[in-house]
């Protein structure tokens, strides 16, 4: 979900085989028209954002992670603040995190 439109980002989601949702003014309407739409339990969903227009989005998941140069409220709203820097490791952070609480389990 971004509110930006950027062809490099929507080539990189094409090449990993990712959805993306670009140009989106209301993220939380987004977030929660996918999750309905997809059948999801909102509780069981990881939403990394950076930015006070992804604070919205912090409530409707079950975790909330920021990269560590994150706004300041975001910081503050967060459940996870990641070690790395948004686009220097923040979601590879993010998934090795995730991938070793699994294997925990």
């Amino acid at each position: 979900l971004s509110t930006e439109t950027n062809p490099v980002v929507a080539q990189r989601c094409s090449k990993l085989n990712l959805p993306v949702m670009q140009g989106v003014d209301d993220k939380a309407a987004a977030l929660g028209a996918l999750l309905s739409e997809r059948q999801y339990d909102s509780a069981r969903v990881v939403y990394l954002g950076n930015d006070v227009n992804d604070l919205p989005c912090f409530p409707i998941v079950g975790c909330a992670a920021v990269p560590s140069d994150a706004h300041p409220n975001a910081l503050s709203q967060a459940d996870i603040v990641l070690n790395q820097r948004g686009g220097y490791g923040a979601v590879r952070e993010l998934c090795d995190l995730l991938l070793t609480r699994l294997s925990e389990r």
